[in-house]
């Protein structure tokens, strides 16, 4: 089951229709009227967030300026997702396309089981999320069915050999930050790296974790995920191009009978 976490709470500016939108008086240098209704211009032509960091005080969900007001410019996606970035390369990782036409996941170095995290960045009219797939490619089976399981009959594997949505762990799925707070992106990317070493780098290693220590796996030993496991333990006995890559039906069930 998914659960889903608590939305952030909001704080409205006084006199405003939506969070972070809008403000009743003007503060020193900004127009009194936001254009469109949901930005704040300077006098001298730049754009500014009304989402500023006051020296303020919280009462019953509200935001008053004081005197000392200090305005800064709200990051957008881009900007989130490149300081992310560059927290993943400085812990070690790569970033890799997994295959042809996939989007790019951070990775850490590996051959024979590639663990990694695919990044769902979001960002709110409150802050950011950061959500995102902890998954598990093997390179040697992709080679295989690529040359014998090409297009639709590669199966339940066509898009990686596991994977599960970071809303489902407990930890990591509480990766969020309101506008204007320092972003721990270090702190995100060491939590995620520490979950990804949980997962052995050799084949053998994976299938001996799977059969004696699910836990360790976590999600990506789900019971709903069973019929990848059975198909990797049945392909690494035989290879054989015959075998039958287990597929997912319409109605959300797996077959295995073409």
């Amino acid at each position: 089951m998914t659960h889903f976490p608590p939305f952030a709470a909001r704080f409205r500016l006084p006199n405003s229709g939506h969070p972070f939108m809008s403000l009743e008086r003007p503060v020193s240098g900004v127009r009194e009227r936001p254009r469109n209704g949901s930005r704040w211009w300077r006098s001298d032509g730049q754009l500014w967030s009304p989402a500023t960091t006051f020296g303020h005080s919280y009462e019953h969900g509200s935001v008053e300026p004081t005197q000392r007001s200090i305005r800064f410019r709200l990051m957008d996606i881009r900007a989130f997702r490149t300081e992310l970035g560059k927290a993943f390369y400085a812990d070690g990782f790569q970033e890799l396309r997994l295959r042809k036409g996939a989007s790019k996941v951070w990775a850490l170095p590996s051959s024979e089981v590639i663990a990694y995290f695919a990044p769902d960045a979001q960002r709110r009219a409150w802050g950011f999320n950061l959500f995102g797939t902890i998954g598990i490619e093997i390179p040697k089976l992709r080679s295989w069915l690529n040359e014998h399981k090409s297009g639709q009959d590669c199966g339940i594997f066509h898009s990686g050999f596991i994977g599960y949505y970071t809303l489902n762990e407990e930890v990591l799925r509480d990766f969020r930050i309101e506008h204007g707070l320092p972003i721990p992106f270090d702190l995100w990317v060491g939590l995620i790296k520490d979950r990804l070493n949980r997962i052995p780098q050799t084949l053998d290693g994976l299938i001996a974790t799977y059969r004696t220590n699910r836990e360790a796996l976590g999600w990506l030993a789900h019971p709903g995920d069973k019929a990848a496991w059975d198909f990797l333990v049945q392909w690494m006995h035989d290879p054989d191009p015959s075998l039958s890559v287990p597929y997912r039906l319409p109605t959300g069930q797996i077959a295995h009978d073409r």
